[in-house]
Formats: C-alpha cells, structure tokens, sequence
C-alpha cells in the first residue's frame, strides 16, 4: 500500500513526524513525502524537533499544565483507523502541580512509535509540561518540549521556585540552536518606550534582556563580520551595517511576561 503525507504537526508545533525510518535532515521539514508501507499496523516514523527548546519562563507560560509526578501506569490508546502515530496514555501520580493540575492523578498522551518517543518508565518521577490537544481532549507532552526527569529539572524548578519570590518579570529571550551557533558575539540592540537595552549573544546564539515596560520593540541583531544573513519572514529585514550581516523586526512583549525569538525558525545564518 502506498500512502502519500504531507509533514504533519503534533502537540503544540514542537515537532514535526515523518513517515519514513530514519531520521531526516531539518531542511525538509515541510516537503510533502510518498512513502511505502507494508504493514500499516503499528508503523514507525521518524521526528525532527522544528524548534529550540524554550526557557523556562516561556514553556511554562504557554504550557496547559506543569506539574512534577511519578509514572504509575501506562496504557496504549485504542488505534484508531486512519490516525498515526499511535499514542500511549502516560499515568502520572501528581507530586507537586504549579500550574493547570487540581488532581492527585492525571492522564497525559505521548505518541509511541518514532524516533522521538519520549520513553516515559513506569515509576520514574518527571517534570512535566503538559499541552491541551483539542482534537482528543487531553493533555500531550513529548520529546520536544521541555519535559524532562525530574533529576534533570534544575532549571525548571530553580524557575517554577521562584516565581512566587518576586514580581513577575517581563522579559525578552532569544536563541538559535542548542550547541553552537554563527550567531555566537552578535550585537542585540532592543529599542522602545523609551529604552534601549544592548547585549551579546552567546555560544548558542542566546539573548536575555529584562524589560522595564512591556510594549513593542524593535530589535536589531548585528553579526559579526563573515556571516550571512537570509530571513524567512518578509517582516524580518536583513541589511547590511556596516560591511556586518544585520536584521531587525518588531516584537510585541506583555508586560510579566516572557517574549521567546527563536532564531532557527525565522533567520538562516551560514558562515562565508
């Protein structure tokens, strides 16, 4: 049987499957693919997380729940004619909710039968950012969010901890990828309601800026010399400063809010 996909989006845009074996580069993330399948039972795929992983603050905003629990069951969803992948329902016993849990358990579904299934084990404690998938009506999470072992969630709960010490705080993030980036000594220079904010970026090509008044800005990111700029998006302009690579776009940021750029999505840099 020959079955024609287009990439299809899971949970929250976060990741990308495709119905292929094995993994595929991040370029074709959106070229529609025709594949073979034998047997169309429990087919596998493989997966490319679309984004960078989010900080905390941004994750935890935009997240339908987060909560630390521990696995006290998982079940396979009943398969369903005509929807891939199949799903597991993850069992979680609730240790500590900080947002969207009033329950002492709850079910979240995770897909199973890719490249990039999480690998939920029964009796292991998890920090958890669960996303409301209204086509089920239920709460996913997966690999590409930033749902982790709890014994990894420093971070996590250094941010979820603190929350409650201060003010919130309205913030603007930035990054390109999760090792090295191009990106890496860019001028950020964050313009508006009066203010102008000027940082660097670092290894990762990241950015933190704490804001004084929430509003739009204008940001500007100028590279350094070597590096090419191409935008994705016709309201990023791309010019150049300088005889160095620059572009510069608006962002509207709420105030005790965290605004997220993810470079990877909207901007390709390449070395000369």
């Amino acid at each position: 049987m020959t079955l024609t996909l287009d990439a299809c989006e899971i949970n929250d845009d976060r990741f990308v499957l495709f119905g292929v074996m094995k993994s595929l580069p991040r370029f074709i993330l959106y070229v529609p693919l025709t594949i073979l399948i034998l047997t169309i039972s429990k087919p596998a795929f493989a997966c490319v997380c679309r984004v960078v992983q989010q900080p905390p603050c941004f994750a935890f905003q935009e997240a339908t729940a987060v909560f630390a629990g521990k696995v006290v069951d998982i079940s396979e969803v009943p398969f369903q004619e005509g929807e891939l992948p199949h799903s597991l329902l993850i069992h979680f016993s609730v240790e500590q909710s900080f947002k969207g849990i009033s329950t002492a358990q709850v079910r979240v579904a995770t897909i199973t039968g890719t490249d990039c299934d999480f690998g939920f084990q029964k009796g292991q404690d998890y920090f958890v950012y669960a996303y409301q998938d209204p086509k089920h009506n239920r709460l996913a999470t997966g690999v590409c969010t930033r749902t982790k072992r709890l014994s990894f969630a420093k971070e996590d709960l250094d941010y979820v901890n603190g929350m409650n010490a201060s003010a919130p705080r309205t913030l603007l993030l930035g990054a390109h990828n999760e090792i090295s980036s191009p990106l890496e000594g860019s001028e950020i220079i964050v313009e508006g309601q009066g203010k102008r904010y000027e940082t660097v970026a670092d290894k990762r090509g990241a950015f933190k800026i704490e804001l004084v008044h929430a509003g739009k800005y204008k940001v500007t990111v100028i590279g350094r010399p070597g590096v090419l700029f191409m935008n994705h998006l016709d309201s990023w302009r791309v010019y150049s400063a300088k005889g160095r690579p620059a572009v510069e776009f608006e962002k509207e940021i709420q105030g005790g809010r965290c605004g997220f750029v993810d470079f990877s999505e909207n901007l390709t840099v390449k070395k000369r």
